[in-house]
């Protein structure tokens, strides 16, 4: 086999390209750092986020309150805060990044995305002591799933990883083996992100543990939650067979700041599997007793006509009774 000395300097180049693409967040990620650890992983630690490029930390003051700290947890995928300061440097030591945002301020508590939040990135000044900093709880996010909740697996970043839907209590996979890209950005959008900038290109290992619930499911735009493109199978038994887990969909999502805020919450798709599979079992009521009223109201018009001539003794089998009488008569 070649070795990367033998290649020609372009395929190296656009080796070299690739790997980096994948290797770099997305904007709007964000992590802790911990005395000399930064990662999406960690329950507590500096505050850093993924802004125009660079990492970089956020300026505290008052503005950030116990709701911009929850939101915060959300994003990493923990239920809520704990506790929240200025205490960096003093508690998880030195980062060495330059603030990025300051007067962070999210009035709703329950968004999933930091950047859905308002904010201020116009010369933040603020020293490393003043480092915003966060501790969550240790309950995930998934640990209440809901039909049709998505999540990110593995990735590197918080923005990215192979997407795991929750159906029939079990976590599985998406495949993918065709270009689906309006399903990607729905998914991005019900994790709070505004749009997906890759997919299926993250050098993510397989899960064949799993079911594989969805395969190249269509959607556009208009829709908010991945339930609106497909719902969930009826069972078990209705996973994806036809497919492996080196398909599984992967992706990375990004927060576009001149898209404009998302509104999306911690539960604002929590029903909407629920509601498609009623709207469903609605529309079979109504046709079902649509076809019955229908056959009804056609035996009816078929036997009315019939039952009403013989009882007012018109029709054929009046007349027959009428010639009947007229015979008797005539013997007499």
């Amino acid at each position: 086999s070649q070795n990367m000395s033998s290649l020609p300097l372009v395929v190296v180049i656009s080796l070299l390209a690739v790997v980096q693409a994948q290797s770099e967040p997305a904007n709007g990620a964000i992590r802790f750092y911990s005395n000399g650890d930064s990662s999406k992983t960690l329950q507590s630690g500096i505050l850093q986020v993924y802004y125009k490029n660079s990492w970089g930390n956020v300026c505290f003051n008052s503005s950030f309150t116990k709701s911009s700290a929850d939101v915060v947890c959300h994003q990493l995928g923990f239920t809520s805060a704990s506790s929240f300061s200025s205490a960096g440097k003093a508690s998880f030591g030195l980062d060495q990044n330059p603030p990025l945002l300051h007067n962070v301020v999210c009035d709703n508590s329950n968004l999933l995305v930091m950047l859905q939040c308002t904010y201020n990135d116009s010369n933040p000044v603020c020293a490393d002591t003043d480092d915003v900093t966060v501790t969550c709880n240790s309950g995930k996010l998934w640990d209440t799933p809901f039909d049709a909740m998505v999540r990110l697996v593995d990735g590197q970043f918080v923005t990215e990883g192979r997407v795991e839907i929750y159906c029939n209590e079990k976590w599985g996979t998406v495949c993918e083996t065709s270009d689906h890209t309006d399903f990607a950005n729905v998914i991005c959008q019900q994790l709070g992100y505004t749009n997906v900038v890759d997919w299926d290109d993250l050098p993510i290992t397989d899960n064949s543990t799993q079911p594989i619930w969805m395969k190249d499911v269509d959607c556009d735009l208009s829709k908010t939650c991945v339930a609106f493109c497909q719902t969930c199978p009826s069972s078990l038994d209705d996973a994806i067979s036809s497919c492996n887990h080196t398909q599984d969909m992967t992706v990375k999502c990004t927060y576009d700041t001149s898209a404009g805020n998302r509104n999306h919450e911690i539960n604002t798709c929590k029903y909407a599997n629920e509601a498609l599979g009623l709207a469903a079992a609605i529309i079979a009521t109504i046709v079902i007793f649509s076809i019955c009223g229908f056959s009804i109201i056609v035996v009816l018009i078929v036997t009315v006509p019939w039952c009403v001539c013989c009882c007012l003794g018109v029709g054929v089998g009046a007349n027959a009774r009428t010639r009947k009488s007229v015979n008797y008569a005539n013997f007499k």
